[in-house]
């Protein structure tokens, strides 16, 4: 719907408008694609590279930028028709893009199909919304702005459109610019986010859209590449300029006039026809833009005392607002330390990242040698279950083996080869997990106390000695028992484990439920033993290898190709019970702060999380009791215990509205007393919320 300037703080107009014309197609420019501007996606690195790849094979095809960031730098809305040379993270162009639509509206009235089209697989709106914001929040967008951003339903955006015109192969990298020189190659990339599928049997680059402008912008030289969404730098800009105009806008000055930098005019008002020549007029007297903050949150609480209760021992925290991404408090938040089971929070993403939330373990059955053999085969689906089909085990949806069996006798009995041989010897394959079973730091008795197993690759109900009881004791055999319950479906069969297993053809199959199902099992009461499986399954699935030891590097790829920071860290095994693990807090929490914004496919995360006083390990009798009580349903987080480090780290829905993610390591003198004083933490900083105070402790 049209809307007037006094809707928009910049004084831009223009109309959202559903579906894109298709007028006839715009001639080949004569411009040669060496002298096009360049258009920078996101910051060198994998998100450049996916963002990349996704307008190479069609999926981009829209990108969203704030209204105020062209009126901030004194340039023209981008200009239908203007062609691009796409940048990989090398410097190298890889193609060359054309814009064909741009159009004006509030943030609040953003299309389904644009979010769509931007390709990040967004389920709706909100969704794609949420991702926005917290880019246009970021620490990057801050630093190239000079002053922090807010947005709301009226802040106006440019959505605009682009079809790939071709592919540039063989590309060589870019030359440097040359001094002083403006341009989308220079200090900040432009913001953008990968696009989806474009019109359904359209190839990529074989578009026949023709440019459309909803809201006219006057013609003008060609004005440099603007591609600002999320997950994506700015383009080059004066900084200087950019930051004196926002301290004018935060001071107050000139209120009621667009305030842009004055080594750049400001661009003529857009008109409602493309024919008519734009005439300047003086913008409409309003208030100060409400896309910046004109001054910081009153910080007045503080948590000095809680942090600096003895039974914390060697305290570490850092606090975030989740919204804006913040840090309100930062103890010794670069410290690697002791993880304890908040280690699980980097084993599930890296579970995410690598093997997918659609991953699926399975265990199968194989044609042996000869006709009275089969071949059991492990693949690391510690959830199967020895109890009949029908029957829940600790962890729902888990396979069975009784359904496996059946299988097996089925197939053998349609082929005429083997139905008149019963079945007399099962080989046992549980080779996918190599090395050691038990880490040196692992204390033994954890498998008496029922909290850990072996980690071997066949195993039925992660080797409990009752199926239906989470905290079981574990045995010494894992594979063996795993054998012969299985083994009781084939009278008389023995069971070899060391023979030959060959590549016979498959009899049957079973598979463990997908990851994103097995994230609230493993977080919710802290299953060390399906973290460790997912962990060796991570290690396998990178390429890493099938060991303990292989974990460490497979978790820290997964991680840094999140954009985590890794170095100086350890990641010794997948459930923290290890004291080998270090692990500095502020990755926890920038891990988290990616999750609540649903960033890389992380937010199963968030749900999968202990509820304070409701469910999992927040929910025993010693967790939030007395005056904690008040935090309780309020704190959303996944808890830590060893005999040196007891941990917490999630979100806490604060007293004042405000969301943040904290995180808190309580390390060397510690015992399960220190819990009581974790728990007062977090309540205090529930009672803080965003007026935390980060007061030097």
């Amino acid at each position: 719907m049209p809307w007037t300037a006094r809707d928009d703080p910049l004084g831009h107009t223009g109309t959202v408008t559903p579906s894109v014309p298709e007028p006839p197609e715009t001639p080949e420019p004569a411009q040669p694609d060496a002298e096009l501007p360049v258009a920078e996606f996101a910051f060198p690195g994998p998100l450049r590279d996916r963002l990349v790849a996704a307008i190479l094979d069609g999926r981009k095809t829209t990108t969203t930028a704030l209204a105020v960031e062209y009126d901030i730098e004194g340039e023209a809305l981008p200009e239908v028709g203007s062609r691009q040379r796409v940048v990989d993270s090398a410097g190298r162009a890889v193609a060359v893009i054309e814009t064909v639509r741009v159009r004006l509206c509030p943030l609040g009235e953003v299309p389904w199909e644009h979010a769509r089209d931007e390709g990040e697989g967004h389920e709706d709106v909100a969704q794609w919304r949420r991702g926005h914001e917290r880019f246009w929040r970021s620490e990057e967008m801050t630093a190239a702005l000079g002053a922090p951003l807010t947005v709301d339903d009226g802040t106006v955006v440019v959505l605009e459109e682009f079809r790939l015109v071709r592919r540039l192969d063989a590309a060589e990298p870019l030359p440097p610019p040359p001094p002083g020189a403006s341009g989308a190659s220079g200090a900040f990339g432009a913001a953008g986010v990968p696009g989806a599928a474009g019109a359904a049997g359209t190839p990529a680059g074989s578009d026949t859209r023709a440019p459309h402008v909803d809201a006219t912008v006057p013609p003008s030289a060609p004005v440099r590449a603007r591609r600002r969404d999320r997950g994506r730098g700015r383009a080059a800009m004066v900084i200087a300029a950019a930051a004196a105009a926002l301290l004018a806008l935060a001071a107050g000055s000139a209120v009621g006039a667009v305030v842009r930098p004055s080594a750049s005019p400001a661009p003529a008002p857009r008109t409602s026809s493309p024919a008519a020549t734009p005439t300047p007029t003086p913008a409409a007297t309003r208030a100060t833009p409400a896309a910046v903050v004109p001054a910081s949150p009153i910080r007045d609480c503080t948590v000095d005392g809680p942090l600096a209760d003895p039974g914390l021992g060697t305290a570490a925290s850092v606090v975030l607002n989740a919204e804006t991404g913040e840090v309100l408090l930062d103890r010794r938040g670069d410290v690697p330390a002791q993880t304890a089971s908040v280690m699980k929070l980097a084993t599930a993403a890296a579970a995410l990242r690598v093997l997918g939330p659609d991953y699926r373990a399975s265990t199968t059955v194989l044609r042996g040698p000869d006709a009275g053999t089969i071949v059991l085969r492990g693949g690391g689906d510690l959830t199967l279950s020895r109890l009949p089909s029908g029957q829940e085990s600790v962890y729902p949806g888990a396979a069975h083996l009784d359904d496996l069996a059946a299988q097996v006798r089925q197939a053998r009995a349609a082929d005429p080869e083997l139905a008149q041989t019963p079945v007399s010897r099962i080989i046992v394959d549980s080779s996918l997990f190599g090395g050691t079973t038990w880490e040196d730091t692992w204390p033994a008795t954890e498998r008496q106390a029922g909290w850990l197993s072996h980690i071997t690759t066949l195993q039925v109900d992660a080797d409990r000695a009752d199926p239906t009881v989470f905290l079981s004791p574990r045995g010494e055999d894992p594979v063996g028992r795993a054998a012969e319950a299985f083994a009781a479906f084939f009278p008389g069969a023995t069971i070899d484990r060391d023979g030959a297993t060959g590549d016979g053809s498959a009899l049957a199959e079973v598979s463990s439920p997908p990851v994103s199902e097995l994230l609230a099992p493993m977080l919710v009461p802290s299953d060390n033993t399906l973290a460790e499986m997912l962990a060796r399954l991570v290690a396998i699935e990178s390429g890493e290898g099938n060991t303990l030891a292989d974990v460490d590097p497979a978790i820290r790829s997964a991680l840094e190709d999140l954009g985590l920071d890794t170095e100086g860290m350890t990641f010794a095994d997948g459930s923290g019970m290890s004291r080998n693990n270090a692990v500095a807090p502020e990755l926890v929490a920038a891990l988290l702060q990616r999750a609540d914004a649903d960033e890389d496919g992380l937010g199963p995360i968030v749900g999968a999380l202990p509820v304070a006083g409701e469910s999992g390990t927040l929910a025993y009798s010693n967790r939030f009791t007395g005056d904690n009580q008040v935090a309780r349903g309020k704190v959303r987080a996944k808890t830590g215990s060893i005999t040196t480090a007891y941990t917490l780290a999630g979100f806490v829905d604060a007293e004042d509205g405000s969301r943040l993610i904290a995180v808190i390591f309580a390390t060397d003198r510690v015992s399960e007393a220190s819990r009581q004083p974790i728990d007062t933490l977090a309540t205090a900083y529930y009672r803080c919320g965003n007026r935390l105070a980060n007061s030097p402790g």
